[in-house]
């Protein structure tokens, strides 16, 4: 021990500078340390806070601060873990909730959205915490949103706190714009799909934000891109062996095969997910997947075999207590019922819709009930009442922002102006829901509107462009494999090369021979009875 006291005072000086260097290392790495921490969490000018484990607060850490309102200065205190503050949350989102079940939307979606939205405010409690601008920003937002859900202004206070943020910790940044994309998700589209997209970027194995940036992709239309991001949902679900996530966007790119007109792959698609959604028990989406296959083989013609598979969703449906559920197969059943023309069924289904959609106040299903009980009215001649409900349509699809839904509202109204021998006015409905079905590349919207476009052109007497939207619409019905609508336009053009036959008696007709056009429905094999009798009686008029 002696001989060692002795070695040091011996090398004191070099011992001095080696121990001072050290010294000066350690500081200076401390200092670049704490410099990058702060760089990735809250950068603000300290406003004073204090932390006491007293009072009604879980966690021990209620947080008080000062809040700008205005020219004044005033105390704010939030605790994050708080019971009361939790009650108020959930209390508020609430209204988010009910605003969801005003739209068509898988349960399934609609309780992400919330759990989005939860989040972000739950981190933007999180940073109240920091204290200085940030904060108040934060406690500003949390605020408004407690005191009015529904202010058009949240959207900006939201963005302006993502904005102030973006240098923050990934994790809480990505809460934030998740909640940014869920609160726009109707009412700000090309927003939320930015702050969706924005998520891809900051984790792009986020699976949750691929699929909403693939419907909201869907919805504007943009249907390559939305397949790209249901491709990378599946991609990344096979990977991570999530079944569900991969039953799901097999559901969603076999709903894009059938917008585009490809019912073959869409079937393959929905058949694929409803397998997987059997492995796993996932009794909503069973349902769902037979209601898609439902609608396949309605457009097909097979209606027997439409009302089955309604008929198995239905009762899923009913079993699990899924309303939305419900309503959407008592609707699919009463439009099969107007095709067998059975009217008193299906005003009877439609009405037990209607009844369930305005009792969760689901407007995208009470929308679609007005519109086809439109329809039947107009059928019945009650054109008063059907544009009643026709208007009441479209204004609830114009304030939900559902474009299929408004261009559906267009095409009616445009077939009461017919009715009315407003021709100019039916032209515009029809050139408006042309345009939106064209946009969101509605397959069997545009071949219907082509189709009215067609009849319109027809009783006008211009025989070349009526022939000229007969033949396009029937083209994509083809293409579509949608038989209804192939009989139509067979039919269309059997009465447009007879009327050109009548005033061209020695010259050769412009459009598909008759009996040629005849023959062809002929070996179309319509299961539909109704159908094949419309049909035969065109046939037997030759």
């Amino acid at each position: 021990m002696k001989d060692f006291w002795m070695w040091i005072g011996e090398n004191y000086d070099q011992l001095f500078w080696v121990l001072a260097v050290i010294g000066l290392c350690g500081g200076a790495a401390w200092k670049v340390y704490t410099h990058f921490k702060a760089d990735r969490s809250v950068t603000t000018t300290s406003s004073p806070q204090k932390h006491s484990g007293s009072g009604d607060n879980v966690g021990g850490d209620k947080v008080e601060g000062d809040k700008f309102t205005g020219d004044k200065i005033v105390k704010y205190s939030r605790d994050p873990q708080d019971k009361k503050t939790i009650q108020t949350y959930e209390n508020t989102l609430e209204w988010y909730r009910k605003e969801l079940s005003k739209r068509d939307l898988a349960l399934e979606e609609r309780n992400r959205l919330i759990k989005e939205l939860k989040g972000a405010l739950e981190t933007a409690t999180v940073i109240t915490q920091s204290g200085g601008p940030l904060a108040v920003k934060a406690q500003a937002l949390i605020d408004r949103f407690i005191e009015a859900p529904n202010d058009p202004n949240l959207l900006p206070q939201l963005d302006d706190l993502i904005a102030s943020y973006e240098d923050g910790t990934i994790p809480q940044l990505i809460q934030l714009y998740l909640g940014r994309g869920a609160l726009g998700y109707y009412s700000d589209t090309q927003r939320s799909l930015d702050a969706y997209t924005r998520v891809t970027q900051l984790d792009p194995k986020h699976k949750e934000a691929h699929n909403s940036r693939g419907i909201l992709l869907k919805r504007l239309g943009e249907l390559p891109e939305a397949e790209a991001a249901y491709h990378q949902v599946l991609e990344l679900a096979q990977k991570q062996n999530d079944q569900r996530f991969q039953a799901t966007a097999l559901n969603n790119l076999g709903l894009l095969a059938k917008t585009s007109g490809d019912s073959k792959e869409a079937e393959t698609l929905y058949r694929n997910s409803l397998k997987i959604y059997q492995q796993i028990g996932n009794k909503e989406g069973i349902a769902r997947n037979y209601s898609n296959l439902g609608m396949l083989a309605e457009t097909s013609g097979d209606s027997k075999k439409a009302e089955n598979l309604y008929r198995k969703a239905l009762q899923i449906h009913q079993k699990i207590g899924n309303k939305e559920g419900i309503a959407h197969n008592y609707t699919h059943l009463g439009i099969l019922a107007k095709t067998r023309r059975n009217p008193k069924e299906a005003e009877k289904l439609y009405r037990e819709a209607l009844k369930i959609n305005q009792q969760i106040e689901n407007k995208e299903g009470i929308a679609s009930n007005y519109c086809n009980l439109g329809v039947l009215a107009y059928n019945h001649g009650n054109s008063k009442e059907a544009e009643i409900l026709h208007r009441n349509a479209l204004e609830i699809n114009q304030q939900i922002e559902n474009k299929a839904g408004i261009a559906n509202s267009y095409t009616n109204q445009g077939m009461l102006a017919e009715t009315h021998r407003n021709p100019k006015e039916a032209e515009n409905l029809y050139r408006k829901a042309l345009k939106i079905n064209q946009q969101i590349r509605n397959k069997k919207g545009i071949a219907t509107n082509y189709n009215n476009l067609g009849n319109l052109a027809f009783h006008c007497k211009d025989l070349e462009e009526a022939e000229n939207f007969f033949r396009k619409a029937l083209k994509i019905n083809q293409k579509i494999e949608r038989k209804e609508g192939i009989a139509i336009k067979y039919c269309n053009l059997a009465d447009l090369a007879k009327t050109l036959k009548s005033q061209r008696r020695h010259e050769p007709c412009g459009c598909l021979p008759v009996i040629c056009t005849r023959l062809s429905v002929r070996m179309i094999g319509f299961k539909n009875f109704n159908l094949r009798l419309i049909v035969w009686t065109e046939l037997l008029k030759q």
